[in-house]
């Protein structure tokens, strides 16, 4: 590698931009047509950088041409001459300008990230084209240009492929549908990236690479948190580095607490579907649990945040149930549906999109109605990225891009809580916010478009002033696989409120003085409280009320979630209603298996507590302890123990009753 360049004098020229594009001729390269101007991207005055510019320069127009060129298929152009401008590509990128060595060596951090995302985009345009365009040629034409498409690869992964924001394009051309973009000015992006500390973008430089989309929309997600440079330390910290056996034996001691077999059972399911090798889902439950352990916990520079705690539980035997969900709708499909659908891929994309989906979340409003955007953008590249293998093969592709697509369909369910949660985020009564909170509480009744719902600009401007980009609808699109993995990821968080694991969820984990969105107090909030019993608020707010707990546990796990799910699988007539109604079977099912034991749950608890307080009022159990949210004034030191005094008791009683780990971060330290 030669020296670095130690001596810069920095002049603005002309961007690297793909050569003009004629009037496209299919709607793919119409897509293509719409490639904004990056620049002005800035590099050293030295030989060495002007070489890389030129070389830069040269392919991006050959890309262009090469466009052009496959567009000209829809007219009958000669084969001769498209063959030839991909050739033509081919041959600008064998310069050793290119090579990864000299591109380390004379490009500063920024022109990195700035000529690696054009390039990138620059790719995947022509990847576009060629997709929409191949279907019109013969065996060996289709052969020449998936032969050129690899050459042109093979050389951008030994230069271009070395930066920090490139992700190539597959080996062979796919359409890819990605939820929308919040923010469309990608000179903004480009500029906001350029100004990320190096030293923080570790993780986020490793889901760029995997990450099959476009690079823009993970910037576009990053940039619109509320403190962006907080986002990149937190990744770093829940997804550094780390010993995988160690994270496979806590994985294994975890899933067969109390003798469990849900570790075996999830593999049988898998076998099931064809899936020859479980080991790399299995290693990124085992990466996923331990970034939830790491965000549970914090550490010296960010606070821990408690939903993560809440969310393992959540997910940890979440996959199985989307299976199951998987496995119902496959016996309800008729056969020759059934016979055309690639079942151990969608399986694994089923599983990978499922775990993803609620991977990073807080407890706010805003992060829950925007966390499935965080799943598939950030979370479903990383896992698979980590632990799939080679990403460019054509299944491994299809696998992360459908997991994308299922973790930004999850948010749908359950409706009317989402609606509910909406409001409480939009905080207008203006008719645009009443057609948003009708859409969001009836997804398929509303109109939709490539997954999204419609929004007119009025509805768009409020959503997007709270940094909510749109809204996902689950949607065949040509595809039944998307539909059908999509609902049963849908189906699997919905019976994952229904089972005993939910039960150290809802009463310990998701509840306590310092979460949000008026989950302060055990199994029912004041809020919940409160809508059950308005001719009672009065009393809620003045002080004990020892028997709010009454029917509080089946409250909280019934009527809303299979409500939601049964109506959005009714609604979901490309499948057939017999299907829905086998679906709501299933979830009712799922849900009263634990349903009937709630109210011993919540007896043995109670008694539990009573054992060390007698009768006096306990805070978090008979009176009502004011949530802090993010507020770090600490509680009372009588109100901070009665409230581990209770959730203690919760967590030994789930233990007990269900023999689930209300504690299971602490499973592989030996302590019970």
């Amino acid at each position: 590698m030669s020296s670095p360049v130690t001596s810069r004098t920095r002049v603005p020229i002309q961007p690297i931009a793909l050569a003009p594009i004629e009037p496209p001729r299919t709607s793919v390269v119409a897509q293509a047509a719409a490639t904004p101007d990056f620049g002005p991207v800035v590099f050293a005055q030295t030989p060495e950088a002007e070489a890389v510019r030129t070389t830069l320069a040269g392919v991006a127009d050959q890309i262009g041409s090469a466009i052009r060129g496959v567009s000209a298929l829809g007219d009958k152009a000669s084969f001769a001459q498209v063959s030839g401008r991909l050739r033509a590509v081919e041959k600008s990128l064998a310069s050793k300008a290119l090579s990864g060595a000299t591109l380390d060596a004379q490009l500063t951090h920024e022109e990195k990230w700035a000529t690696g995302l054009e390039m990138g985009r620059s790719l995947r345009l022509l990847s576009q084209a060629m997709a929409g365009a191949m279907e019109g040629l013969t065996g060996a034409q289709r052969r020449e240009v998936e032969t050129a498409f690899a050459n042109i690869r093979g050389a951008l992964a030994n230069g271009v492929g070395a930066l920090p924001s490139v992700r190539l394009p597959p080996p062979l051309p796919t359409t890819n549908a990605q939820g929308v973009r919040l923010e469309p000015n990608d000179v903004e992006l480009l500029r906001f990236a350029a100004g990320l500390p190096k030293a923080l973008t570790g993780t986020l430089q490793e889901i760029l690479r995997a990450n099959p989309g476009d690079p823009m929309a993970v910037l576009d997600l990053i940039k619109g948190k509320p403190d962006p440079i907080v986002e990149l330390k937190r990744l770093n910290m829940m997804f550094g580095e780390s010993d995988p056996a160690a994270l496979k034996k806590n994985l294994s001691a975890d899933l067969g607490y109390h003798g469990a077999t849900h570790e075996a059972d999830s593999k049988a399911m898998l076998s099931g579907f064809g899936v020859r090798d479980s080991g790399p889902l299995f290693s990124m439950l085992a990466t996923a649990r331990e970034a939830f352990k790491r965000g549970a916990r914090g550490n010296d520079e960010l606070n821990p945040n408690p939903m993560d705690a809440a969310s393992w539980l959540h997910s940890r035997l979440e996959m199985p149930h989307s299976l199951e969900g998987l496995e119902t709708i496959r016996g309800a499909l008729p056969g020759d549906q059934a016979s055309s659908v690639e079942w151990p891929s969608l399986a694994q994309s089923v599983w990978l999109g499922t775990l993803a989906s609620d991977l990073y979340k807080r407890s706010d409003f805003n992060s829950v109605l925007t966390h499935n955007r965080d799943g598939a953008e950030l979370m479903v590249p990383l896992l698979a990225a980590r632990h799939l293998g080679d990403l460019d093969a054509p299944e491994n592709h299809r696998i992360v891009s459908l997991g994308k697509r299922f973790a930004h369909d999850h948010q749908i369910v359950p409706a009317d809580t989402m609606a509910m949660l909406m409001s409480f985020e939009l905080k207008s009564d203006t008719p645009e916010a009443k057609r948003i909170l009708a859409k969001v509480a009836d997804p398929f009744a509303a109109p939709s478009k490539n997954g999204e719902l419609v929004f007119d600009d009025a509805e768009l401007a409020l959503l997007r002033s709270k940094n909510i980009a749109g809204w996902p609808v689950p949607s065949a699109e040509g595809d039944l696989e998307r539909l059908i993995g999509s609902l049963a990821v849908i189906v699997g968080d919905a019976a994952q409120y229904g089972c005993e694991d939910a039960a150290a969820k809802y009463a310990v984990a998701l509840r306590g003085p310092e979460m949000g969105m008026g989950l302060q107090n055990p199994v029912i909030s004041s809020n919940a409280f409160a809508q059950l019993h308005p001719d009672r608020v009065a009393e809620l707010e003045a002080g004990a009320i020892p028997d709010m707990r009454e029917g509080a546990m089946e409250s909280a796990f019934d009527g809303s979630h299979k409500k939601s799910v049964a109506t959005i699988l009714a609604g979901a007539d490309v499948l057939g209603p017999e299907l829905a109604q086998t679906m709501a079977a299933h979830l009712d099912a799922a849900r009263e298996r634990t349903a009937e034991r709630l109210p011993e749950l919540t007896a043995l608890a109670d008694a539990k507590i009573r054992a060390q307080t007698g009768d006096r009022p306990v805070h978090y159990w008979d009176v009502l302890v004011p949530g802090r949210g993010t507020d770090p004034a600490p509680l009372a030191d009588d109100v901070a123990s009665d409230v581990k005094l209770v959730k203690d008791a919760f967590k030994v009683a789930i233990e007990e009753l269900f023999k689930v780990p209300a504690k299971p971060f602490e499973i592989e330290e030996g302590v019970k």
